[in-house]
């Protein structure tokens, strides 16, 4: 049986959970976890999709510098919602981390998973 790829979803809102959750179950290849709290061990998991939205703006520079230091380990995805394109642009310039905006999400979730699966991959 093959390894489960491990996700830990960090949201404030668990719809944005249960989107993500229905867009990967039917794949039988993830198995997701939940947090709302931006500190935590994420060293247990492949792929981390964080929340953007959950992050106040003034606060998210400073927010995602501590969490990419803390969890280096992991590949992350952000998303966030495109009224709030000022923290994707301020985020867009952080190397090795995929932005998407929620509105394409149920598009380009699964393709981002696995694109940076094959990153990997090349360079073994």
């Amino acid at each position: 049986m093959l390894h489960k790829i491990k996700i830990l979803i960090v949201s404030n809102f668990i719809l944005e959970y249960e989107k993500i959750k229905e867009i990967l179950n039917p794949l039988n290849c993830f198995s997701l976890d939940y947090t709302n709290k931006l500190k935590f061990n994420g060293a247990n998991y492949d792929f981390i999709i964080l929340d953007l939205d959950s992050i106040g703006e003034y606060k998210v520079k400073g927010v995602l510098d501590e969490f990419i230091k803390n969890n280096y380990k992991s590949k992350t995805i952000l998303i966030s919602s495109i009224e709030k394109s000022t923290l994707i642009t301020s985020a867009e310039k952080l190397d090795n981390i995929t932005i998407l905006p929620k509105s394409t999400l149920k598009d380009n979730l699964i393709d981002s998973i696995y694109e940076l699966i094959i990153q990997d991959i090349e360079f073994i």
